[in-house]
């Protein structure tokens, strides 16, 4: 919240993975998944475009 500025009440309530419950953590430094649901289609389209045209360069500079 602090760091993005997002206000609180736009925030869901934590929850615990519950394939994580009783394992421990490897990774000292480790501060769990961030999730972030953002509602416009347009940031969808543009991350898939974003994808493709990445996809796209790979498949052509390896070639056949």
């Amino acid at each position: 919240m602090k760091i993005t500025g997002i206000p609180k009440r736009l925030f869901y309530k934590t929850r615990i993975d519950s394939r994580t419950v009783g394992k421990p953590t490897l990774k000292k430094d480790y501060k769990g998944v961030l999730r972030v649901d953002y509602f416009d289609t347009k940031v969808q389209l543009d991350l898939e475009s974003l994808a493709d045209l990445i996809y796209n360069r790979l498949v052509i500079k390896k070639g056949p």
